[in-house]
């Protein structure tokens, strides 16, 4: 779908898709169906509260990405559906499970993205006081780094306790982070030419791929002056370079056009790499 969109930059859609509130009641029923031992609260059109046998504590389960997604794919209503559900109880299954350090990975995500976690949850009545404290470190003025743990399936946030634990030196958790990603994502596929290329890996870490020096080398991607790139959302990726005016102003057009169509939007600004870091590109 993404090369679609890529090559096309139409969005398009046939036939009639399923409100919010269908779209959250067909989840419940495929959830139902997996998981009959839980009590479900519906909070809003694309959330719930579900709390599982032996739980004290209820689950917040926010469908709006699922949403964005099959109304961005609509014939792949029940994979999707299928996909988020399977996702949500792995992470139940998943927390008492240690971290594994060799699985740890470095994930851009706009600076803000934090803080409107937190916003929409007071919104919809939780506590911020209940949101984990994920470890990041500053990228640039738009960025910001969080950690995670891949998995399957998964990715789960790291908190300051969890890298102590792990016996983790702080400063090399960048390094160490950037060699698992190297590591974990292949096949990485570059199309595209005269100057725009899009890079995918598979749909989770592309905006990361961002941190990886070897992928900058102008026999992968040639282009005219320094790198200048687009992550409206996190497994977009799309390069030109300073040199290509008429290539920019596509990318700028994709990149606001990403941000609001795609799921995990990120952001609608283009950054360029120089000294080996990537900046806001001002140009």
């Amino acid at each position: 779908m993404i090369r679609r969109w890529f090559r096309s930059l139409s969005k398009g859609k046939e036939g009639e898709l399923l409100s919010p509130e269908a779209f959250r009641d067909l989840y419940l029923a495929y959830f139902k169906k997996r998981q009959f031992d839980c009590e479900i609260e519906v909070q809003g059109d694309l959330e719930l509260k579900i709390r599982t046998a032996g739980e004290g504590a209820a689950h917040g389960v926010y469908l709006d990405n699922a949403y964005q997604q099959y109304t961005n794919d609509p014939e792949n209503r029940d994979e999707i559906i299928e996909t988020y559900i399977q996702s949500f109880l792995d992470v139940l299954n998943q927390k008492e499970t240690p971290v594994e350090r060799d699985r740890i990975v470095p994930v851009i995500k706009d600076r803000g993205w934090l803080e409107e976690i937190l916003a929409g949850m007071k919104e919809r009545g939780g506590n911020p006081d209940d949101m984990p404290v994920y470890l990041s470190d500053f990228y640039n003025s738009e960025l910001a780094i969080f950690y995670a743990e891949d998995s399957e399936r998964n990715i789960r946030y790291l908190t300051d306790e969890v890298v102590e634990e792990l016996e983790i030196d702080r400063s090399a958790l960048l390094d160490l982070a950037k060699e698992n990603l190297r590591k974990l994502v292949t096949g990485i596929e570059i199309s595209g030419g005269d100057g725009l290329f899009l890079v995918t890996a598979g749909g989770d870490y592309e905006a990361s791929l961002m941190l990886l020096d070897g992928l900058w080398n102008p026999e992968q991607m040639p282009v005219e002056g320094d790198y200048v790139v687009a992550i409206p959302a996190r497994d977009l990726l799309i390069v030109t370079g300073t040199g290509h005016p008429e290539a920019i102003e596509r990318l700028r057009k994709m990149a606001n056009e990403g941000a609001e169509q795609f799921s995990y939007s990120l952001s609608p600004v283009l950054f360029v790499r120089r000294d080996g870091k990537f900046e806001v590109f001002e140009g």
